[in-house]
């Protein structure tokens, strides 16, 4: 079991995921190890849980993903592992699989499906499949491209490519295809899909969103305020697009039909970051700038939760199978959970 650690452990943040109608799960994208857990049915009173045992603070749990079977796996971006922990708290020893070779893979992101995990490899640039027998496979793209979002599309995996500035498919093990954005240096960072088959993606470096289709074709790009490098991107319960807009504090949304909303009311220098469709109907995003956990309801209405410390920079948060929130934090190798308006740390009342 993963038992309570202390309430002032936590560091950076990078994706979210949601598993469930009432769970949101995040973690983070540094260099300790922390992963938080958000309950939702309580999220209205705000508590927070750490939990310290289970992952080493050195191993950098990034990435975090709902399961099949009622539990969550993660990235170990240091130590080039997969793990698995189930949503009372438990690191399995035996859902611990070693993607690694002779080099240094650093699994970033990562994603199921009925048939395993794929997750995105930073060093090896390459996108790693884990079937759950443990069966492990490597598929290259782009040297150095970096596949730091990853999408389900119609049986294929879709990611973009940070660096390589490119959106990639992969149809299964071993067969890739990329696609080069028209736009010079967007910088990628975010990836989502709409009902329609369309993808859509961040471009942080020229404050736009791109769309392209299941075939590779590119539909456009769609102009936002200057400066307001979108990071997060995510589908709502309404099929419109959601996505965090980090350096204006400002939460957007874009219909399919290329309608372009923005909101506000969000904490002065939040620095919104990762973003997820979760419970009550609602969006849930990442402040790495002020330590909170946002909402915001389809109406546009921001509420935020004090979940970590400022300055903590959690990387992804995921709605588990449980009604609960999860963040992980890379530096320090302690969960969260967040329950309501207060903070517990080994069963003490912290905030």
């Amino acid at each position: 079991m993963i038992t309570p650690a202390i309430a002032s452990d936590i560091t950076t943040t990078q994706s979210v995921a949601w598993a469930s109608p009432d769970t949101l799960w995040v973690g983070a994208g540094n260099a300790s190890g922390n992963l938080l857990k958000v309950p939702l049915a309580t999220i209205g009173a705000g508590k927070v849980f750490e939990y310290g045992q289970g992952i080493d603070p050195t191993s950098g749990p990034v990435g975090i993903t709902p399961g099949v079977n009622g539990d969550l796996w993660i990235t170990a971006v240091n130590w080039d592992e997969l793990r698995r922990i189930t949503t009372d708290g438990v690191i399995s020893i035996q859902g611990k699989y070693f993607v690694g070779d002779i080099d240094s893979k650093r699994p970033f992101s990562v994603i199921a499906d009925a048939k395993g995990l794929w997750f995105g490899e930073l060093n090896s640039s390459s996108i790693g499949r884990m079937l759950w027998d443990g069966t492990v496979s490597h598929t290259k793209i782009t040297h150095d491209g970096w596949p730091i979002a990853l999408t389900k599309g119609h049986d294929q995996l879709w990611f973009v490519e940070q660096q390589a500035n490119k959106i990639g498919m992969i149809s299964a093990p071993g067969s890739v295809t990329e696609y080069s954005i028209p736009t010079r240096a967007v910088r990628p960072s975010g990836l989502a899909r709409t009902a329609d088959g369309n993808f859509w993606f961040t471009e942080n470096a020229t404050n736009k969103i791109g769309k392209i289709d299941g075939s590779g074709n590119f539909l456009g790009e769609y102009d936002l305020a200057t400066g307001a490098q979108p990071n997060g991107i995510a589908t709502g319960p309404d099929g419109n697009l959601w996505f965090t807009e980090s350096g204006l504090d400002q939460i957007g949304r874009l219909t399919p039909g290329g309608v372009l909303t923005e909101f506000r009311g969000l904490t002065s220098g939040a620095m919104p970051d990762a973003i997820t469709s979760g419970p009550a109907n609602a969006l849930w995003f990442i402040e790495d700038g002020t330590g909170k956990v946002g909402r915001i309801t389809l109406q546009g209405v921001v509420t935020e939760f004090d979940a970590f410390d400022p300055g903590a920079w959690p990387s992804t948060i995921a709605a588990g199978p449980d009604g609960n929130l999860w963040l992980t934090e890379p530096r320090t190798g302690v969960i969260r959970r967040l329950l309501g308006d207060v903070i517990f740390a080994n069963g003490v009342e912290t905030r």
